[in-house]
């Protein structure tokens, strides 16, 4: 009976043992020891048996939000530190292209370097508000060099838009240095400043 009370100390404000041993001393002059203990123990199992249950939920939810803190932890990382490349400039003729691109997103580099940028853009034109999206793909094609290719998706036709302008040009060469990828086109009436940062 010593062993028992010991169990209950443990675990007493856990559960209802410390009660279950009250009720044993009043109920020993009505049962022998025996069958007093057997269903003591008895009672005392069922108690510790619940508790195992309540505590294997409490583990197994709290290993749920362990691994959704570290899945958000590992996207934040990522943001941060992967993927950090970002649009500095973007500008046709003086005007900023950049300042109307509502959500700017960039692919992983490929092995050999290459990437893909793309971008939604609201701007107003003819009276109207227009979209598009544009994506630009940098082929890598030597140690500081890209080939670009810009093609365009518009709510409808607008040839006065630069991005559109831009994607109809045959040859468009990038270079790169340190971190950064710039696209410079000086021509007489057309001049476009792109940077971007990797």
């Amino acid at each position: 009976m010593s062993s028992l009370l010991s169990i209950s100390n443990l675990i007493s404000g856990k559960t209802d043992i410390n009660s279950l041993l009250k009720q044993e001393t009043s109920s020993s002059a009505s049962l022998s020891d025996s069958a007093s203990s057997s269903l003591l123990l008895k009672q005392i199992l069922a108690q510790l048996s619940s508790l195992n249950e309540e505590l294997a939920l409490i583990k197994k939810e709290n290993t749920q939000l362990s691994q959704q803190l570290a899945h958000n932890e590992e996207i934040k990382t990522f943001a941060q530190t992967e993927n950090p490349a970002k649009i500095l400039r973007f500008s046709v003729n003086g005007y900023s292209v950049l300042d109307t691109c509502k959500t700017i997103y960039f692919s992983i580099p490929d092995e050999d370097g290459s990437f893909l940028c793309t971008a939604d853009r609201e701007y107003y034109s003819d009276g109207n508000t227009r979209k598009e999206t544009f994506y630009m793909l940098f082929t890598r094609t030597g140690k500081n060099s890209y080939d670009a290719a810009v093609s365009v998706i518009q709510d409808y036709l607008n040839e006065f838009s630069f991005v559109y302008q831009l994607s109809q040009k045959k040859s468009i060469s990038a270079q790169r240095t340190g971190n950064l990828v710039s696209i410079i086109i000086d021509e007489p009436v057309w001049k476009l400043d792109l940077l971007i940062t990797l």
